[in-house]
């Protein structure tokens, strides 16, 4: 059997979608850990027991949070509903991790900002 020329196309291969959905959930999280790194060394100098108000901090977690859900999460439903459209099943089914995956950044950055001021042993105004 001799080999061709023409280069078929793989449909295991990722869609464009699902890799857009995917650089901007991982930029979140990327930029949640930035976020969560400064708030560590900027803690680092206050005494257990220390009360803090981190506005700033949430408020830029939960931003990326919804940038990543409705952003990468609009991007996969997009390259989901493409597949299906194409029945490219495989596809479909990365499109839909794409999705799952656009809501880590909110859940790993609020849990990794609890676990810096319980290791800080810091208070969290009201």
């Amino acid at each position: 059997m001799e080999p061709s020329n023409s280069i078929a196309p793989n449909r295991n291969r990722l869609t464009a979608e699902t890799r857009t959905a995917l650089a901007i959930a991982l930029g979140c999280f990327l930029c949640s850990a930035g976020i969560n790194l400064q708030f560590y060394f900027a803690t680092r100098h206050l005494a257990p027991g220390h009360e803090i108000r981190p506005m700033l901090e949430v408020s830029a977690l939960g931003l990326l949070g919804i940038v990543s859900i409705l952003g990468g999460g609009g991007v996969a439903l997009y390259a989901a509903f493409l597949s299906l459209r194409r029945k490219q099943w495989l596809q479909f089914a990365y499109a839909l991790l794409a999705l799952g995956a656009t809501w880590i950044p909110i859940f790993a950055g609020f849990a990794a900002f609890n676990h810096l001021v319980a290791i800080r042993k810091l208070v969290l105004e009201r």
